[in-house]
């Protein structure tokens, strides 16, 4: 960490003493090496970590003195000015590797017992594209130094411009010989070291962003961070590395001001042990900003993590309105979050708020031009694509967050915004066009492999002129009902036994957003609105916008309250929720098997490799977990062909027991012809474990028969 250190003994001031951090040299060349011959090896040049020259400003020469220095022989004898006799300058090249922002130049002398040590020198820079030919090309500054006698001091040379280059040249035009009375020699030429700070000294650039990674230099150096590494060499150095394992990435650690190598910062709550995202999630939840995930989506948190115990990305696309400090927000939606289940942080997108532009939160305009960082600019679409920069920038990210994550399902507010609100309307839009990127592989975003969601889900309210009935205007949309949040499920006391519902944990959760008045929650049973103004919604009412895996299945009409706690007839409807048609489960480790089932037959979940075959049967783990067989018993689906009469046969066990919970088992008979087209479905259905046969027409073709085997959600 770089700092000032100043003494005051009495009335005596002593200078302040700056540790130094230098950028690593890859290479340092001389055009000396062959003739007349370097002396002592150019590679003592090279600076890094150790002590050397200087302890204040450490390096890595092997020892002191100038043994350990560079230092050419003697072209023109023992005697005698190198520089005579039309000696050739002596030129070095350093070579950094990559293009680097440079604006220092440091040295150390050769020896104070001769006057071989380099005194007037001048440089040229060239970029990685120009390499070691190009020098001059595109880089026109050229500036000359004198450097230092003295071998232990560092002498520094600011420049007058920030270069960016990979290769400089060091052209050596002068010793100390015939300038140090009453000191010899000059007939060679050598130096102590050659340093190129990294943003440093008494006055360092603030904004200097050497690899571009959006931190900078002085804050990288400070954490032990490599400023010229983006986090393509080591991860950790990037904008999405998280030493201190605390789920917020450097990114948000220095936009917090918090300390990345330690997990208790910002939040000092040591209960709040937050782990990394997971590398892929079941569900990602969007929203425009903190208290929305409360008010509209209900008891979707608390009861997908702490009831399902699914993996859950929750995103915030908004982290304070106009003229707020945002970080109070954020800090209120870390609370919030943890009371819900989560445990890995939320990510925040930080677009300006827009509630002080003309007109106000509601129109979708507003939003546009706040997003795009310049509320002047009418609109803008700078790349003449179509799309307002605002809407694009929001789309571009939330792909990016689905590629990250690979969520199964999204979930999103109305695409009305629930009472109007531009913002949410916003979000709802952007989040559509992400999955549609997300999906698209002619698209590079941020190096991440395609994702396809499998589920879409928007909330679905009812119409502003006070109907409480679903929007007529969606009269064809999937609507469902989400089921389950006021069900007693949620052990809140870790004793094991339920005590509270996922409602019930939302609106507990929502009082830790202070910022926002401690609004309460509104459901569809009226259960404690207080702003009268705000129309009731119903936070249980969605609409599937798009599924990969079929639509959720219609239920016979039913009866609940509607958001003015009187009871409605709810017909063409689904009930439950999102997760009908898919498998999912909770999966600590991420590897396509649950926990419990992992642990039923494995004696730790690192023990259950999904791609191991156990009990050597030509059956890995995944397989057998999901056909129901026993993963230490070397045992066969029953799939076998009667020849009379001729008839297919084949038996599956239900999907009951330890790991199977809400989960069914189904299956396809495929038929082919030639081991190709598997298309033709003779059979499908759910297993009960009884046999199931399938009579081959007479006179079919020859032909082959492959069974399917599928895990998928119901509802309860």
């Amino acid at each position: 960490m770089r700092g000032i250190i100043i003494f005051l003994i009495g009335s005596i001031f002593v200078s302040p003493v700056w540790a130094a951090n230098f950028r690593s040299i890859s290479s340092i060349t001389s055009s000396t090496t062959s003739s007349p011959g370097d002396y002592w090896s150019v590679n003592h040049l090279i600076q890094g970590a150790g002590s050397g020259f200087d302890v204040n400003a450490p390096h890595d020469s092997s020892g002191t003195g100038s043994s350990y220095a560079w230092v050419t022989k003697q072209p023109n004898g023992e005697h005698g000015d190198y520089f005579d006799n039309a000696q050739p300058n002596p030129v070095l090249i350093v070579d950094f590797g990559t293009n680097s922002s440079l604006f220092e130049i440091s040295t150390w002398g050769y020896s104070s017992q001769n006057a071989n040590g380099v005194k007037d020198f001048s440089l040229r820079f060239a970029t990685d594209s120009e390499g070691t030919n190009g020098f001059g090309t595109s880089i026109s500054y050229a500036p000359t130094f004198e450097a230092a006698f003295s071998p232990s001091t560092r002498d520094s040379h600011s420049f007058t411009q920030t270069v960016s280059a990979r290769y400089v040249e060091i052209i050596i035009t002068d010793n100390w010989s015939g300038f140090q009375q009453g000191v010899g020699g000059g007939d060679r030429v050598g130096l102590g070291e050659i340093a190129f700070e990294m943003n440093g000294g008494p006055n360092p650039d603030p904004d200097l962003d050497t690899d571009f990674d959006g931190l900078p230099d002085s804050w990288e150096i400070q954490y032990g961070f490599d400023p010229n590494d983006d986090g393509s060499i080591d991860p950790e150095n990037g904008p999405d590395g998280d030493v201190d394992g605390d789920g917020l990435p450097n990114r948000d650690e220095y936009f917090l001001k918090s300390d990345p190598t330690d997990v208790r910062s910002p939040d000092s709550n040591t209960n709040h042990l937050w782990q990394a995202r997971p590398p892929k999630t079941h569900v990602m939840v969007v929203h425009a900003h903190g208290d929305d995930e409360g008010i509209f989506f209900g008891g979707l948190l608390p009861y997908t993590t702490q009831v399902l115990k699914l993996n859950v990305v929750l995103v915030m696309l908004n982290s304070g309105a106009p003229r707020k400090d945002p970080k109070i927000r954020e800090q209120e939606m870390r609370n919030v979050g943890w009371i819900y289940g989560l445990r890995s942080q939320p990510i925040y997108r930080r677009f300006r708020g827009h509630g002080d532009l003309h007109g106000g939160i509601k129109p979708i305009n507003n939003a546009w031009n706040a997003w795009d960082g310049d509320i002047t600019n009418g609109l803008a679409d700078t790349n003449n694509n179509g799309i307002y920069d605002g809407r694009d920038y929001g789309a571009i990210f939330m792909a990016e967050q689905i590629r990250r994550y690979r969520p199964e399902v999204l979930a999103t507010h109305d695409i009305k915004g629930e009472y109007g609100h531009g913002a949410h309307k916003a979000t709802s839009i952007v989040c559509e066009d992400a999955i549609a990127m997300a999906a698209d592989p002619s698209l590079v975003i941020a190096n991440l492999l395609p994702w396809q969601v499998k589920k879409f889900y928007r909330h679905m309210h009812g119409k502003t002129n006070g109907s409480h009935k679903p929007d007529p205007s969606s009269s064809s949309a999937l609507k469902l009902f989400h089921d389950f949040w006021q069900e007693v499920s949620v052990d809140t006391d870790n004793n094991g036994i339920p005590d509270k519902t996922p409602l019930q944990v939302a609106n507990q959760a929502l009082w830790f957003h202070a910022s926002q008045g401690r609004p309460k929650l509104s459901t569809c049973y009226a259960n404690g609105e207080t702003n009268a103004k705000w129309q009731q919604h119903p936070c249980e009412w969605w609409e599937l916008v798009s599924s990969t895996v079929g639509d959720d299945t219609i239920v016979p009409d039913f009866e609940a309250p509607n958001a003015d706690n009187h009871l409605m007839i709810y017909s063409g409807w689904a009930k439950g929720d999102f997760f009908e048609h898919l498998s999912v489960f909770k999966d600590y480790d991420f590897d396509d098997l649950p926990d419990d089932w992992e642990l039923d037959h494995f004696s730790s979940l690192q023990a259950a490799d999904p791609s191991a075959d156990d009990d050597l049967d030509g059956l890995d783990n995944h397989y057998e977990f999901i056909t129901g067989l026993d993963p230490h018993v070397s045992d066969q689906t029953d799939l076998h062909i009667q020849k009379n009469p001729p008839v297919v046969i084949f038996s599956l066990p239900p999907a009951t027991g330890v790991g199977y919970e809400r989960l069914t088992r189904k299956y396809k008979l495929l038929f082919s012809s030639d081991l190709i087209d598997w298309n033709t479905v003779l059979l499908e259905g759910t297993s009960n474990g009884t046999p199931i046969t399938y009579p081959i027409p007479a006179g079919e073709s020859q032909g082959f028969y492959r069974l399917k085997v599928i895990l998928e959600n119901v509802q309860q």
